[in-house]
């Protein structure tokens, strides 16, 4: 009779490129704990949104027009300092139009934002920012005093110079 011998199979685990990890901890926004009103005026809530592949929920942020920078926020723990990342985010406009600002700011310098008009249709935006360091908040607000609502979803932030759509 034969006789098999088992097969012993090996797996190298090589180590995970930086570029490759999203330092937020709740791009899905599952839930809202992670994430914060700026210019302490408006409203957010997660919405169940079906029309985004990989997304279940977004934010929904709606800014009254009282204050400047109104919008939402999230602050990820990146883990190393003086490189570039990269940020990204899903956002789409209620009806489209809606102006708001998408920014990388950084306690140690440097930071960098984007001007933006929305659509109605999701749309991936991405920013860079070289040599980062200190603590790191992203954020998107509306750009000026006007009542401004949007969705946002997917946020991310990657070590690299280029951060591909996002589908965590």
């Amino acid at each position: 009779a034969l006789r098999q011998s088992p097969v012993l199979k090996l797996q190298i685990i090589e180590p995970q490129d930086p570029a490759a990890i999203n330092f937020v901890t709740n791009p899905q926004v599952v839930g809202t704990s992670t994430y914060s009103q700026s210019a302490a005026s408006g409203a957010f809530s997660q919405q169940l949104i079906r029309d985004l592949p990989a997304f279940d929920y977004a934010l929904f942020q709606q800014c009254p027009g009282t204050n400047v920078g109104e919008g939402v926020s999230t602050s990820p723990p990146i883990t190393t300092q003086n490189v570039t990342y990269t940020e990204g985010v899903w956002l789409k406009g209620v009806s489209g139009g809606e102006q708001v600002t998408f920014t990388l700011s950084c306690s140690g310098g440097p930071s960098t934002s984007a001007a933006l008009t929305l659509t109605s249709s999701w749309q991936w935006y991405t920013t860079a920012c070289a040599n980062v360091s200190g603590t790191v908040t992203i954020s998107v607000t509306a750009t000026s005093q006007v009542a401004t609502s949007f969705y946002a979803t997917g946020f991310g932030i990657v070590q690299s110079t280029a951060y591909a759509e996002c589908f965590d």
